[in-house]
C-alpha cells in the first residue's frame, strides 16, 4: 500500500499540557511545549515530557505521572506499556521515579533507569560524591566503584550488567560479580554500550583502552581495533554483530568480520531486518542525512534521519526524517504528507501491519499509525 494512503486515525489523548496552562497561566504566559517523546513497544502508551515555564513533568497518555521538576530525563517505557520511568531533578539533587513515586533516595547524579519488559525490575546507576552505586529494585548491586557505564537489563530483569572502575581498572559487572579482563586505561578509556543478544544468553561491548577500541563479547575480543566504534547491534538469530568504526577520518560499517561498502562522516543506529539478511542505518555526508540499505539509498537527503526499521517480512524500511523543523514518515523512500513537531521510536504493531510512532503535532500527542 502507497504511504500515501490514508493513516489509522491517531490514538486520541488528553492534551493535559495545553489544558493544565489554559487553566492556570495568564494570557501572557508561554504555552508548555513538548521537548521529549517516548512510545511503548507495543504502542498503547505515549509518554512526554513537558516544559512549563521553569518547571518539567511527565505525561502517560490522560495523565501526569508524579509532579513537576526543575529538570526531567527521558522516560523509559516499559515493553507492556504498564510502568514509566524517568530521573527528575530539584535544586542540586537528582533522583528516580517510578510510575508516579520516588524510588530510592536522592543523589547528586543519577543516570537514566533500565526496566525489565514487564516492567515489574528496575535498575539505574547513582552517584554520592566521590562514589557510584547500582540498584536494583531498591538493593544494591555490587559495591562501590570510582566510575560507571551504563546499566544494561536483561528483557526478563534476571541478569544485570554494567562497566565498573574500580582503583583505575575498567571490567564488566554481571549481577553484581566482576567477569571478563580488567583494563588500566590510566583514566583515558573505558568500557561503553554493553547489549544483549535477543535471546539475552550473550553480552557484548566496547572497551576503549588508551585510545583504541575493540569489541569483546561474553569475554573473548571479536573485533579489530579501530579509534572509535558504535553501539555494537546483534542479528535477530543472536549470531552475527554489525557496529559502525571510524577508519582513517571516515565512518564505516562492519557486519562480522565484513567491511560493508560505502565511507562517510557520520552513522546513526543500525538495524537488521528480521531475516538478519539486510543492515539499515541513517549516514550523513555533509550537513545532510540519508538512510542505507545495503548500499542502496532510501529516500533523498533531510536534515535529520531516525533509527530505520524494517516491515516484519523485511521487505520495506522506513524511518521519520526532518526538513527544518518539521518531521514526517518515509516509507520505501516515499515521504508522507503529514508533518509534526516531532516524532519518536518507530516500531511494528503488535499484528506487523502497520508503523508506530509517537508524534507531537500543534498541541496533541498521539500514537499515530500508518499502514505497511
Amino acid at each position: 500500500m502507497a504511504l500515501s494512503s490514508p493513516a489509522r486515525a491517531p490514538q486520541p489523548l488528553l492534551l493535559l499540557a495545553v489544558v493544565a496552562w489554559a487553566a492556570g497561566c495568564g494570557d501572557s504566559a508561554r504555552p508548555p511545549r513538548t521537548r521529549s517523546l517516548a512510545l511503548s513497544r507495543n504502542g498503547q502508551s505515549v509518554v512526554a515530557v513537558v516544559k512549563k515555564g521553569n518547571r518539567e513533568y511527565v505525561v502517560k497518555g490522560d495523565n501526569q505521572v508524579g509532579g513537576e521538576y526543575d529538570r526531567v530525563g527521558t522516560p523509559v517505557v516499559s515493553a507492556d506499556s504498564r510502568s514509566v520511568a524517568f530521573t527528575a531533578q530539584v535544586g542540586r539533587r537528582q533522583f528516580v521515579i517510578k510510575d508516579g513515586r520516588q524510588t530510592g533516595k536522592r543523589y547528586d547524579s543519577v543516570n537514566r533507569p533500565v526496566l525489565s519488559a514487564d516492567g515489574a525490575s528496575m535498575a539505574f546507576a547513582a552517584q554520592t560524591g566521590d562514589k557510584w552505586e547500582v540498584f536494583k529494585d531498591g538493593a544494591r548491586v555490587g559495591g562501590e566503584y570510582e566510575n560507571l557505564g551504563p546499566v544494561a537489563l536483561s528483557p526478563d530483569g534476571q541478569t544485570l550488567v554494567f562497566p565498573a572502575m574500580a582503583k583505575g581498572e575498567w571490567f564488566l559487572v554481571k549481577n553484581g560479580v566482576p567477569v571478563g579482563e580488567r583494563y588500566n586505561t590510566g583514566g583515558l578509556g573505558e568500557i561503553r554500550h554493553p547489549v544483549f543478544s535477543p535471546d539475552a544468553r550473550s553480552v557484548a561491548y566496547v572497551v576503549r583502552p588508551n585510545g583504541i577500541c575493540f569489541v569483546v563479547r561474553d569475554d573473548r575480543r571479536v573485533s579489530s581495533e579501530y579509534t572509535e566504534i558504535g553501539r555494537p547491534v546483534f542479528s535477530p538469530d543472536g549470531q552475527t554483530l554489525a557496529f559502525a568504526v571510524t577508519h582513517g577520518d571516515k565512518k564505516v560499517v562492519m557486519k562480522g568480520d565484513t567491511r560493508l561498502p560505502g565511507e562517510y562522516h557520520n552513522i546513526g543506529s543500525l538495524t537488521f531486518s528480521p531475516d538478519g539478511r539486510s543492515l539499515a542505518f541513517g549516514v550523513c555526508t555533509g550537513r545532510q542525512w540519508h538512510v542505507v540499505r545495503d548500499n542502496r539509498r532510501i529516500g533523498g537527503d533531510y536534515d535529520g534521519v531516525s533509527r530505520p526499521v524494517f516491515s516484519p517480512d523485511s521487505r520495506s524500511v522506513a524511518f521519520a526524517a526532518r526538513q527544518g523543523r518539521r518531521w514526517f514518515l518515509v516509507k520505501n523512500g516515499t515521504r508522507d504528507r503529514k508533518t509534526y513537531n516531532r516524532i519518536s521510536q518507530l516500531r511494528n504493531s503488535p499484528d506487523g501491519k502497520r508503523i508506530l510512532f509517537a508524534a507531537a503535532r500543534g498541541g496533541s500527542l498521539s500514537c499515530v499509525e500508518v499502514p505497511w
